[in-house]
């Protein structure tokens, strides 16, 4: 009987008819039909056990279809089969993140970058990967390279400005997300910039940013989040306060938005009305170590010491290290005539 593959029968062609059972089954991957893409690809590789992209689509249908486990078998086998090819070494990686197992990833990704360095997206995963690994500066090097190797593509330029934000680099980043309002003048790059701005303390024109911010995106909550904490430092109370009404029009949780509200009502002086709003903020996150710090500084400015201490207290419980809670709680025993108390507290705030 004639078989329907012609694969067994047809020894002297073999390179023809694996080729055109792959490109069968890619046509079949294409248009999500899998389990077809995994009955062409089996019919192959019985035949065939040796041809490594047969492998690799078998991996792709697997990941497709959920199949985690078995995608890891057939990446490996088409490695083992082609050394050299990146795009197998780059679903290796892939796979074995989404199995959660980030450290074995890192090889086959660094590999993956080695064979075809022009690869900006291999990189980026390959730099995703280390910083979820904590190697930062590993990390910070594969984001630059691949900014480097794509300088017209914003998306790339992005995800380096956010590598360098992480890190600190403000003056850095704010360059970086410069450049990607030139290239493609997306709010998040707006966003990103302003808040590289506000870091180096040019509150002129991180203002200005954030406005621009709001224009491309009227409804993002946290640049006015963010503008109300600049014009509160700038001591325009009124300003800030608004800021974080349009915040909450917005977001109406936003514990940001409530806790930057409740500060600038207590620099105004209506602690009362302060206190109503960082209490609906520890509402929604009842363990923020901000918000209870707020709340207890809010309190004590209301004259309600007991329950000033116990928010402060609760404060450097959930941040031991925090020095400006460490002086909050001082302050408080300092006016309650507990000194002694008050400059251990804040000898240890010194020390932090």
């Amino acid at each position: 009987m004639t078989q329907s593959t012609g694969l067994k029968n047809q020894k002297d062609n073999h390179v023809a008819s694996a080729g055109e059972f792959l490109t069968r089954a890619a046509d079949a991957i294409r248009e999500e039909n899998y389990p077809l893409a995994e009955v062409i690809l089996r019919q192959l590789l019985t035949a065939r056990p040796d041809v490594a992209p047969a492998w690799h689509l078998r991996a792709v249908t697997a990941r497709a279809m959920g199949d985690n486990r078995h995608a890891l078998e057939f990446c490996l086998k088409a490695v083992s089969g082609d050394t050299g090819n990146a795009d197998y070494c780059a679903a290796l990686g892939d796979v074995l993140e989404r199995l959660g197992r980030d450290p074995d990833a890192v090889i086959p990704w660094q590999q993956a970058v080695a064979l075809n360095p022009k690869v900006a997206e291999n990189r980026l995963r390959l730099a995703d990967l280390l910083d979820r690994l904590g190697r930062n500066d590993e990390s910070l090097e594969q984001y630059e390279l691949a900014a480097q190797s794509e300088p017209e593509v914003a998306a790339v330029q992005y995800a380096y400005g956010l590598a360098l934000a992480r890190q600190n680099a403000f003056k850095q980043a704010e360059s970086v997300f410069r450049r990607c309002l030139s290239l493609d003048g997306t709010a998040d790059a707006s966003f990103q910039r302003a808040r590289c701005l506000q870091e180096l303390n040019l509150h002129d024109e991180a203002i200005d940013q954030y406005k621009d911010t709001l224009t491309r995106q009227p409804n993002r909550a946290e640049a006015h989040v963010n503008l109300s904490a600049i014009f509160r430092s700038l001591g325009n109370l009124d300003e800030a306060v608004e800021q974080c009404e349009s915040a909450l029009d917005l977001q109406p949780n936003s514990v940001s938005a409530l806790n930057n509200l409740g500060l600038a009502l207590c620099d105004l002086g209506q602690h009362a009305t302060a206190a109503t709003f960082l209490k609906k903020a520890l509402q929604a996150e009842p363990d923020n170590p901000v918000t209870v710090h707020n709340l207890g500084v809010t309190l004590h400015a209301c004259g309600a010491l007991a329950d000033s201490e116990q928010y402060l207290s609760q404060a450097l419980e959930l941040r031991p290290d925090w020095p400006e809670a460490t002086r909050s709680l001082g302050n408080l025993y300092r006016e309650t005539g507990r000194l002694a108390e008050a400059a251990a507290l804040y000898h240890t705030a010194v020390e932090r």
